[in-house]
């Protein structure tokens, strides 16, 4: 019965709250640009999920505001990398509404992972918050193979059109998943 906002991620995202019961809030673009704008609109809607702010949208947020719509209960965060000193802002000024950091990529047309910002993940001495934490979307793997991200998944693109020279994208030995 949650309300879940979208801002810039909606369009692949929506159908979940829809298929879970959920009413979807889509803000206005222009409030994508205006972060208390869009607080105001999250607060007048009882907005409890919040998908998806850029970690950059974050920090800004955490640099504006000392409150948070008062049903907030669920931030995800993605499109870049996640500072870990932002989750660690995240979690000491609002505890009470979990950060979940999403990995997707245009590779996979998913998410691929999530890292729930817990106390223990944010302990960590590393500069940007992990993939995950063990969650992993629609059955993919990844591993990482002479310091590359390697991305196996039924997901996973067969390559970019238009097709290019690049080795990037396989077949997985049993021929059922693509590899990027």
């Amino acid at each position: 019965d949650a309300r879940v906002a979208y801002n810039l991620f909606f369009i692949w995202y929506w159908q979940i709250s829809l298929q879970q019961g959920s009413t979807c809030v889509i803000t206005p673009t222009r409030e994508n640009l205006d972060i208390q704008a869009l607080m105001k609109t999250c607060e007048r809607h009882r907005v409890a999920w919040i998908n998806c702010l850029t970690p950059g949208l974050l920090s800004a947020l955490l640099h504006v505001s000392t409150e948070l719509p008062k049903d907030l209960r669920v931030m995800y965060c993605g499109g870049e990398a996640l500072p870990m000193d932002t989750a660690r802002q995240w979690l000491k000024r609002w505890p009470e509404v979990e950060l979940i950091n999403n990995y997707a990529l245009t590779e996979v047309a998913a998410d691929m992972a999530f890292c729930h910002m817990t106390p223990e993940v944010i302990a960590m001495d590393e500069r940007f918050a992990p993939i995950s934490n063990g969650i992993i979307c629609w059955n993919n793997r990844y591993e990482a193979v002479n310091d590359e991200l390697v991305i196996t998944g039924w997901n996973v693109a067969p390559g970019y059109l238009p097709p290019t020279e690049s080795e990037a994208f396989t077949l997985s030995p049993d021929g059922r998943n693509h590899v990027y």
